[in-house]
């Protein structure tokens, strides 16, 4: 058998590729991985695409929109997680059943509270469901409901096929994004309906 180098007739396209400093042979050892870059939008381009009605996809027919996200009222979730530690004063930090507590109006706004990391869901064993209804606070989030840390006022989020894109610069707190409807001690001590709201 007759290997190319012995051969005095190789092609012309072999020996341009063996010249080639980019050309590189299945044999050759990998030196290094190449990531693909996902180019992100600016924060510029994230706010005018907000604004933009939803779109149709030209090839599948699927629908896309980026939504612009703002901290608000449903964060008393976080402080009714954090009620519901301090009453069991556990360190395990187990999952409470959200949809249950009192501490929504029906609707899953809560459930956004995810894009900012404040809480993560319990894994959900029934793929009938969405989800479990079962969350808890992360790290993020018990130091965001306690007010030692402040976090971003909205969130860029592109639905369907979903994703966080980025957040605004502006930080508020944990009584900021409750706003003047609810009452941040009372809501820590346990929530009712008759003592979480504020005085008028």
């Amino acid at each position: 058998m007759k290997l190319y180098g012995e051969d005095k007739h190789k092609p012309d396209w072999m020996d341009d590729a063996l010249s080639d400093p980019c050309q590189t042979s299945i044999f050759d050892t990998a030196t290094e991985v190449v990531e693909e870059s996902v180019q992100v939008p600016d924060l510029d381009s994230l706010r005018e695409l907000s604004k933009e009605p939803i779109s149709r996809c030209g090839h599948c027919g699927g629908r896309s929109k980026v939504y612009a996200y703002k901290l608000g009222s449903y964060v008393r979730v976080l402080c009714w997680l954090a009620y519901m530690e301090k009453q069991e004063r556990s360190s395990s930090f187990n999952y409470y059943h959200v949809p249950s507590s009192g501490a929504i109006n029906g609707g899953g706004d809560y459930a956004k509270l995810r894009f900012w990391g404040l809480i993560e869901a319990m894994p959900n064993s029934d793929s009938n469901k969405r989800s479990s209804g079962m969350w808890r606070l992360t790290h993020l989030g018990r130091e965001f409901v306690f007010g030692r840390t402040t976090v971003s006022s909205t969130c860029y989020y592109r639905h369907p096929e979903g994703g966080v894109l980025g957040f605004e610069p502006e930080q508020i707190g944990i009584k900021e994004a409750l706003g003047k409807n609810f009452n941040y001690h009372s809501l820590m001590n346990g929530y009712t309906q008759t003592k979480t709201r504020s005085p008028k």
